[in-house]
């Protein structure tokens, strides 16, 4: 078995060489079974069980697969406790717009605008850093000024004397 990695391709690989094992572990209790006894039908029951354990296996890697495909978030990220980390670096206002993907299932993907006091390369770095803790392997940020709006058609930019909010839809 490889070891050198967790993405969807190696644990396909590594599921598939389980079957290779599997299944010829079942083909020689099979035969041996069968040469001491007059049951043949132990192949017909062995080869269904082996069949069962490939069916399970691909239709849990499936629900992976479609979820990649649709870009869903991935279960081990928490989005709310991502930008309570984030808004807590000095410098930055608000988190919004955030998307988070993987195109493998181990490598994290996100990307979002950040509104900060000023445009600085020290807070974009730090909030990379940030995502680097939380699981974010690659990044892509947007900082906005405080006034500025939001360019995206999915943010609405509220704001009032003393806050400013940005909502999606």
């Amino acid at each position: 078995f490889t070891h050198e990695g967790d993405s969807l391709n190696q644990k396909a690989v590594n599921l598939h060489m389980l079957e290779d094992v599997f299944g010829w572990l079942i083909i020689l209790i099979g035969s041996v079974f069968m040469k001491f006894t007059d049951i043949s039908i132990i192949d017909s029951l062995l080869s269904m069980l082996v069949a069962l354990f490939i069916f399970v296996n691909a239709a849990i890697n499936m629900k992976t697969v479609l979820d990649i495909f649709l870009e869903k978030t991935p279960t081990s990220i928490d989005i709310e406790k991502i930008k309570e980390n984030l808004v807590k670096i000095k410098g930055i206002k608000d988190v919004h717009h955030i998307h988070i993907r993987t195109i493998d299932g181990y490598s994290n993907f996100a990307t979002l605008h950040i509104v900060v006091d000023k445009y600085s390369k020290e807070v974009k770095d730090k909030a990379k850093q940030e995502l680097k803790k939380q699981g974010i392997s690659h990044s892509t940020i947007e900082l906005e000024l405080e006034n500025e709006d939001c360019h995206d058609e999915l943010c609405k930019v509220e704001s009032s004397e003393h806050e400013h909010h940005h909502h999606h839809h």
